[in-house]
């Protein structure tokens, strides 16, 4: 008996895999016939046990047959083609032995077979987690152990189930890997030699190995069908938490993610608290589309959906976004901070320059609270003057109103207080607004005829020729000059564009009558203005026409408290720019007009961070047709359910802030995933209390389980970590990785020209040699321009092996699984490798001395197994401690 044999214990291991394996081949074989059964039917019983019909999306399809009847038919076609992914033996304290299984999305009633849905997070789906010894409680209360686990990959050869690269664990014994589970029946393969000749058994391969790790060969994301037990305890976490994941890279965050989301959207009876959050204050009409993930990067978005593709999860582009482009959208088409064709108002962007200071970029929290304050005050300011000015009005509907108001809005400091006020005496403020805007509209048409006759027609035309000028310009600074109350109607024909344009201008010279102040030289009515001359209107009828549309200005900005809190929210941060402390912006930025990409971070922060807030008032979504609130309906589909957040330390508090803002008002279910160590942009969130202040309630968890690195390059990557003064995580690496590893490499050359490439070309060579077949093998280099030259010499170097180089530009992952890939280090992140090797790390040194330290941790947990090191000259500081003892080839590090 070998070692490993002994170690194991041969003559308890191979009895038990061979009865596990022919009692897993039966429930594979089971499972698959009553699949495909459903899978053909023709029709569906709605009465269907498939668990999937139990959920909310389940019953409203109950009411489309039809619908009903396709998600039956993915689930047979499924669980047809995969009927299990795990298997749990459990005992009661009686004795008495249970087999579950599991499959991965779906299950199905099956003969003798009890199956579950791993991904529907049923409370039995925690037995497929825990390990052979765990107790658990089963949903009637009783507790039982877990005696024995499995995980399983089935396939089927010419009509007969298999299973490969099976991993088993007994209470018997530990981990063991099994490769076949059909050529794991030992006796059925020996037949009848095993009794007449006692000696072939000797020959025979044992059914099961001791574990062993397979290389890497393609770019995408591992499969991992089921989680350990603290991936699983945060994946069944309620919907409505704020969760940020958190641990080094390849242990498994973004997995925990997609099946969390996964699993969320599909709520069933079992999760009462996931189901009742939902159904008490959903926004959308589905919940099953109700999400979205952001990613830092597009060329992420590629490996995510082909991962949510496994947990059936259709993730199309609207799901899965940058946020620049999500944001960009939003600002655009819903909250009309940024201009767009049909609006003139708002801002253009201004993708080259930056507004802000570096003090401003470095404190977004503080940076937040200065213009929310900023701007909140005059808001309060307005609302205080308009109820001021119906209080001296003499009107007694409106003096009695002010009354009223004043008491009650001027301790508070909430938008959604102010409007729950308003709304109380809104039916009395419309009423009397109505009858004074037709009296006075009535009284301004019978003048502007009047002054029509007497002009003549050339005059008329003239008029015609500035409205059409008016028409095409826009002049922000003139966004308050509009009758606030008037019905926005677009003109139809050339006179009721004329006759908008007068009204407008006769508003203005009454209020300038009527406050003593002359209209705005910059206004874009002065053309109009000058057309009328001052003897148009008698100064005592603008006087008294004047004090009338103070009055309905003023009963306008209090009866649309809330409307004017967002349409004028860019009016007030261009005021917060001209007098903002100096610390926040540049010199610069005191004079732009545009805006950049974190000042709009910060405008759709604050204006989601108001609606959210409104919204979570029943009363306010009950009344959302109403005037005042109408700004607030196109927003309402924007909001979703889940929001989750790969890689969230690359984005910035203020965007991580908007994101939040972003979950349905009553759920926020916010999940997100990173490390604050594989942080890639400048100002992306670096601390708990930065994201805390980003994402209230947020709790922090942690995986610390590695599954894609060996021991060697852990520890490597830690040193950099350590030496960097980052946040050390203690990391367990799971299974075989434990043995198995090479140490980092690294070569410093003298020579300049192609000898980097010719020394990482060697060393691909030497992986080559381990392999039967290429793993998965990058390079990194520091720049996008030299993506193409370090590939052709790649090439050159490598052209007597077979071995193929392909440039990846932009990070597009181009040719097949066994090419080595060529990468500008800027768009690594996400992505896993064999064999990774950085080329020119002094550049990238030179290049980005802020962030090289996380450029290095990143490159080297990108790789597996092997990890090379090159640069030209000298290498930069972090690195010469770090490579202290490390050898420049494999063959003598090892």
């Amino acid at each position: 008996m070998n070692t490993v044999e002994a170690e194991f214990g041969v003559d308890t291991i191979t009895p038990a895999v061979e009865q596990i394996a022919e009692e897993c081949l039966l429930a594979m074989d089971t499972i698959s016939r009553a699949a495909a059964e459903k899978a053909s039917s023709r029709f569906v019983d709605a009465g269907t046990v498939m668990s999937s019909f139990n959920s909310l999306t389940g019953v409203d399809a109950a009411r489309n047959l039809s619908q009903v009847q396709e998600l039956e038919r993915k689930a047979g076609h499924e669980l047809a083609r995969e009927p299990l992914i795990a298997r749990v033996k459990v005992r009661s304290d009686s004795g008495t032995e249970k087999t579950y299984y599991f499959a991965r999305n779906f299950t199905v009633s099956a003969p003798g077979i009890s199956l579950t849905s791993y991904n529907s997070g049923a409370p039995i789906g925690r037995l497929a987690a825990l390990d052979v010894g765990d107790s658990f409680q089963l949903p009637d209360g009783n507790w039982v152990e877990v005696v024995e686990k499995g995980t399983y990959n089935p396939t089927n050869r010419g009509g007969e189930w298999d299973g490969v690269d099976n991993r088993i664990t007994h209470e018997r014994f530990d981990l063991v890997a099994v490769p076949s589970l059909r050529a794991a029946g030992r006796a059925a393969l020996l037949g009848t030699t095993a009794i007449d000749d006692p000696f072939a058994d000797l020959d025979e391969p044992l059914p099961w190995l001791a574990p062993q790790r397979t290389a890497l060969t393609g770019v995408g994301l591992r499969d991992q069908s089921v989680m350990n037990k603290v991936q699983d305890e945060i994946f069944r976490l309620p919907i409505d938490k704020q969760v940020m994941l958190e641990g080094p890279p390849g242990t498994g965050k973004t997995t925990t993610l997609i099946k969390r989301l996964s699993q969320k959207l599909t709520l069933t009876q079992e999760r009462e608290e996931d189901l009742r959050a939902v159904t008490q204050h959903q926004l959308a009409d589905d919940h099953h589309t109700s999400w979205i993930m952001f990613s830092p990067t597009a060329l992420l978005e590629h490996y995510l959906r082909e991962a949510f593709a496994r947990d059936n999860v259709p993730a199309s582009q609207d799901r899965i976004q940058t946020w620049a482009n999500f944001r960009n959208g939003l600002a655009t088409r819903v909250l009309g901070i940024l201009r767009s064709g049909k609006r003139t108002s708002g801002f253009l962007r201004e993708d080259t320059e930056q507004h802000l200071s570096t003090f401003a970029l470095e404190n977004q929290p503080e940076f937040y609270a200065d213009f929310d304050t900023f701007q909140r005050n005059i808001y309060f300011q307005e609302i205080d003057a308009a109820i001021g000015t119906l209080r001296e009005s003499g009107e007694e509907v409106l003096v009695d109103i002010a009354r009223r108001l004043a008491d009650r809005v001027r301790d508070t400091a909430a938008v959604l207080t102010v409007y729950l006020e308003v709304d109380a005496v809104a039916p009395e403020l419309r009423e009397w607004a109505a009858k004074a805007r037709a009296d006075i509209v009535d009284t301004v048409d019978r003048r502007i005829e009047v002054i029509a006759r007497l002009r003549g027609r050339q005059s008329i035309t003239e008029l015609s020729q500035l409205v059409a000028k008016i028409d095409a310009m826009t002049n922000e600074d003139d966004e308050d000059e509009e009758d606030s109350l008037e019905p926005d109607v677009a003109p139809t024909s050339t006179r009721d564009r004329m006759y908008k344009v007068l009204r407008a201008s006769i508003r203005l010279m009454a209020i300038a009558a009527w406050t003593k102040r002359a209209v705005s030289r910059t206004s874009k009515y002065k053309p109009v203005l000058e057309w009328l001359g001052p003897e148009a209107v008698g100064q005592a009828e603008l006087e008294r026409l004047g004090r009338t549309y103070n009055l309905i200005s003023a009963v306008g900005m209090v009866s649309l408290t809330t409307r004017n809190y967002f349409s004028r929210l860019p009016q007030r941060y261009r005021a917060f720019r001209r007098n903002a402390d100096p610390r926040w912006y540049r010199p610069e930025a005191m004079e732009a007009t545009r805006i950049t990409g974190d000042e709009l971070d910060l405008l759709v922060a604050v204006h989601l961070d108001a609606a959210s807030e409104l919204l979570d008032s029943s009363r306010v979504r009950a009344n959302l047709t109403q005037g005042n609130l109408q700004i607030l309906a196109p927003l309402v589909k924007e909001f979703r359910n889940q929001v989750v957040v790969d890689e969230a330390t690359d984005f910035s508090p203020l965007q991580l802030r908007a994101m939040a803002c972003l979950a349905t008002p009553g759920i926020r279910s916010f999940f997100a995933c990173g490390d604050f160590n594989q942080r890639l942009t400048r100002y992306g969130v670096s601390s708990r209390d930065a994201f805390e202040w980003a994402v209230r309630g947020l709790e922090f968890h942690r995986v610390e389980v590695a599954y894609r690195q060996s021991k060697e390059l852990r520890i490597f990557a830690n040193q950099i970590v350590q030496l960097s003064g980052g946040d050390l995580f203690e990391t367990t690496i799971e299974g075989p990785r434990i043995a198995e590893g090479y140490a980092p490499v690294v070569h410093v050359s003298k020579l300049g020209g192609t000898d980097q490439s010719h020394w990482i070309a060697s060393r691909i060579v030497e992986i080559d040699s381990i392999h039967t077949d290429l793993p998965s093998i990058a390079v990194f280099v520091p720049r996008e321009d030299l993506v193409v030259p370090v590939a052709d010499e790649l090439r050159q170097a490598l052209q007597d092996t077979n071995i193929e180089v392909m440039p990846c530009l932009g990070g597009q992952v181009l040719g097949l699984d066994r090419h080595v890939r060529v990468f500008a280090v800027e768009h690594i992140k996400g992505l896993e490798f064999e064999a990774a090797f950085f080329h020119s790390l002094n550049d990238l040194a030179v290049n980005e001395p802020d962030l090289f330290d996380k450029y290095l941790y990143v490159g080297a947990t990108r790789a597996a197994t092997f990890l090379g090191l090159s640069c030209d000259g000298r290498l930069p500081g972090l690195l010469e401690q770090a490579t202290q003892g490390m050898a420049a080839r494999w063959s003598v590090a090892n």
